[in-house]
């Protein structure tokens, strides 16, 4: 059966509903439910980028363990390969040496007198060990050009003509120089980032990249021959090319 209700309690809900029809049509509360909807929306789209953020934060890190990974495997077998350098850097047999591959002699160290009166042992010089070329190129050596370089603290020695191999023996060490006054160290001494600095501008200058161990170019009149390391640091030799220039 039909529940019965008064006329007072139907005018009541009549007005009621009344009522709220025409709240629901005001801009005031349409404008109340969008922003309701927006920040639902937002908030949403707000949890969807934590969770894209937190996937994306573990991929690096599993990306950054593996990279380090290899790096530390890499860094140990290049530690191996340079120690094993240090103990027999050069144990070549002298027939298998080429005298075109080895531009400097190993000289035996020198006594130098000091202020004191006492004597100190100047290192020998270290010498670089090259590879056999084929026989199709093996006539050919490198020629002197008039490209000149900027070598910022070396330029004094590069321009002295009396010098002919200049001599890094590692950072914070005293430049050696060999010339027509024999082998005698100088008063230029040559920090890591000074040592860096000389192999990247003939990094530059030639556009031929260095790797860890032996490298060597030329450009100018120079014969650039280092062992780069960022194990045991870095070393080099520098030697002028005799001759006059070749402009091509």
């Amino acid at each position: 059966m039909p529940v019965q209700i008064s006329q007072k309690e139907f005018s009541q809900r009549f007005l009621l509903e009344f009522t709220k029809e025409l709240i629901r049509n005001t801009n005031s509360y349409k404008s109340a439910l969008i922003n309701k909807e927006v920040k639902k929306v937002n908030a949403e789209k707000k949890e969807q980028q934590k969770e894209e953020q937190k996937q994306v934060a573990q991929v690096k890190q599993l990306e950054k363990k593996a990279v380090e990974k290899i790096v530390h495997e890499k860094e140990k077998r290049d530690k191996n390969v340079l120690e094993g350098m240090i103990k027999s850097p050069f144990n070549i047999p002298e027939r298998e040496i080429f005298l075109e591959d080895r531009p400097f002699r190993s000289f035996s160290p020198r006594i130098q007198p000091t202020r004191t009166g006492q004597k100190s042992i100047m290192p020998p010089m270290f010498q670089f060990s090259g590879t056999r070329l084929p026989p199709t190129v093996e006539y050919i050596k490198p020629i002197p050009t008039p490209l000149e370089i900027d070598l910022k603290k070396l330029n004094p020695l590069i321009k002295d003509p009396f010098v002919r191999v200049i001599e890094c023996p590692g950072q914070n060490e005293k430049t050696i120089v060999m010339g027509t006054m024999g082998r005698k160290p100088t008063g230029i001494v040559l920090t890591k980032e000074d040592i860096d600095e000389v192999i990247k501008i003939f990094v530059d200058a030639s556009k031929i990249p260095f790797h860890e161990g032996l490298n060597k170019v030329v450009f100018g009149k120079l014969i650039f021959s280092a062992i780069t390391s960022s194990v045991i640091g870095s070393k080099f030799t520098i030697e002028k090319m005799q001759g006059p220039p070749v402009y091509r």
